[in-house]
């Protein structure tokens, strides 16, 4: 059976679209067409398939137990702008896959490019740049980090532009390892501190391409120079860690916002 037959019996669907491996959006290589097994929820899903029998230590201890236990457990990975697992196993002929809702839009990595493949001609203003930035950070970023948990990747190619204007964060694989020690030992912060520590070296770049994508030239360094200057970094650790609230934390995003977009 070929994977998008395979694919098609997952889904319960039959039609299906093949996503080209190139900019696959890390959710899911078939997308369904047409009604399917998860119509209820979404119109649209994705099937992703894994290496391996489904046996590897990595998704029989990671990707299932997330999938299958951890995501329905912590309420903030409900929001609505967080793509949706649906479900996570080992098909009949031993092929481990996972099916998510399937968000229709564009990668964002592709609307605001990055210092390696920089935007040569505005693709945002200035006020759709504020606001996709917002979703990211007020609505999805620090509600998640005050809850406790972290994410490795905040990087624009784990975000999709939805057709409606609005960020959604896609490939939440990367945080399931924070899950389990978010749900069931809370005092260990082994894992979610390097998650942490890499995701934060991103913030200034993130800045940097939102602020290019709007026809503000901005190098690296400079992008540094001005977070260095806000408490943002500083707020966000702190996040689930302490008291500090997020109303604090959302301040000190709109403060950095200003600095990158209000000249």
């Amino acid at each position: 059976m070929t994977k998008q037959d395979l694919a098609k019996e997952i889904l319960g669907c039959k039609n299906i679209e093949q996503l080209p491996q190139k900019g696959n959006r890390n959710c899911g290589i078939f997308v369904s067409i047409g009604e399917h097994r998860f119509s209820d929820k979404f119109e649209r899903v994705s099937c992703k398939f894994y290496k391996g029998d489904g046996t590897t230590k990595g998704f029989a201890e990671g990707y299932m137990p997330f999938h299958q236990r951890d995501f329905a457990k912590i309420p903030e990975l409900k929001n609505p702008l967080i793509q949706q697992s649906l479900e996570c196993g080992i098909w009949e002929n031993a092929q481990p896959y996972s099916v998510f809702q399937f968000i229709e839009g564009k990668m964002l990595r592709d609307v605001v490019g990055n210092k390696d493949n920089p935007i040569t001609t505005p693709t945002l203003s200035i006020e759709q740049a504020k606001s996709i930035l917002t979703d990211m950070f007020c609505n999805v970023w620090i509600p998640l980090w005050s809850a406790g948990i972290r994410f490795r990747d905040g990087h624009t190619g784990n975000w999709v532009l939805g057709e409606d204007g609005k960020a959604y964060m896609i490939d939440t694989e990367q945080m399931r390892k924070d899950a389990i020690e978010f749900l069931y030992n809370p005092t260990s912060w082994t894992q979610r501190d390097k998650h942490e520590k890499s995701c934060l070296k991103l913030v200034h770049g993130i800045f940097a391409d939102f602020s290019n994508a709007c026809g503000i030239k901005i190098t690296d360094s400079s992008a540094k120079k001005i977070l260095a200057n806000t408490n943002l970094l500083q707020s966000l650790s702190s996040l689930g860690r302490t008291d500090f609230s997020k109303t604090n934390a959302i301040t000190e995003f709109e403060n950095t916002l200003k600095k990158f977009f209000e000249k």
